[in-house]
């Protein structure tokens, strides 16, 4: 899959259980996105995260103004992108329910080609030496999981045929970077894009599909065609 953005423009308070709420603007950001994971890297406030947050549909507090987007070489509207997006790490609209049949109904909506027992074998590459992963699966509720929503929910997002993939903040502090890493390595090989704004301080990892991206390099902050946009926006 490609996917490019061309002069995107947003003003987003993109928030986690860790940080909290932030303000943050993204202008004139133009990159072309393909296969792999991108770790969109600057201060937090430097567009990366209120980019990654308003391709999602579960942003609230988020204007987006100005922007091209292509999938594939074909314009698209947002609506369309954020159909393909999953947000990672997001747990709240699953309630009680277990990780099995949150699993197994993503499997059936989407009518994935892929069966549960395959997804569940992915696991395979951590050598998990508690119970069979099968029975954890059935004990796993998505409100108590905890930190293992990190490495659940993007089983959940290839279950229901997610094509982009975005992550939250990582901090160069931040304690949940081993967990962060069980999700990229989950999805690494798949025909999908990973977007994770992040500190330019954390040890980014290695291979052909990790890509490191600086994104002061790419725009001008806060200033569109004159205007300080957060400032009219406060």
């Amino acid at each position: 899959m490609d996917f490019e953005v061309k002069d995107f423009g947003c003003y987003a308070r993109p928030q986690n259980d860790m940080i909290g709420r932030i303000r943050d603007s993204c202008n004139d950001f133009s990159y072309k996105f393909t296969n792999g994971i991108y770790f969109l890297t600057g201060e937090i406030d430097i567009g990366a995260w209120s980019f990654a947050y308003s391709l999602t549909d579960t942003a609230k507090d988020t204007h987006v103004y100005y922007t091209s987007l292509l999938v594939n070489g074909i314009s698209v509207d947002l609506d369309v992108v954020r159909n393909q997006t999953f947000h990672v790490g997001q747990y709240e609209m699953y309630g009680k329910k277990t990780f099995e049949s949150v699993l197994k109904k993503a499997l059936k909506k989407s009518k994935n080609n892929r069966s549960y027992d395959d997804m569940l074998r992915k696991f395979d590459r951590f050598g998990f030496d508690e119970r069979p992963i099968e029975a954890e699966a059935k004990r796993w509720r998505m409100n108590c999981v905890n930190r293992k929503i990190w490495y659940l929910s993007p089983l959940i997002g290839l279950a229901l045929g997610k094509k982009i993939f975005v992550f939250p903040w990582l901090s160069k502090k931040d304690y949940l970077s081993g967990f962060f890493q069980m999700a990229y390595d989950l999805l690494v090989d798949e025909d999908v894009i990973v977007i994770v704004p992040c500190s330019e301080k954390i040890q980014f990892p290695t291979g052909d599909k990790y890509n490191v991206v600086r994104m002061a390099s790419l725009f001008n902050l806060f200033v569109h065609d004159g205007v300080d946009f957060e400032k009219d926006h406060r």
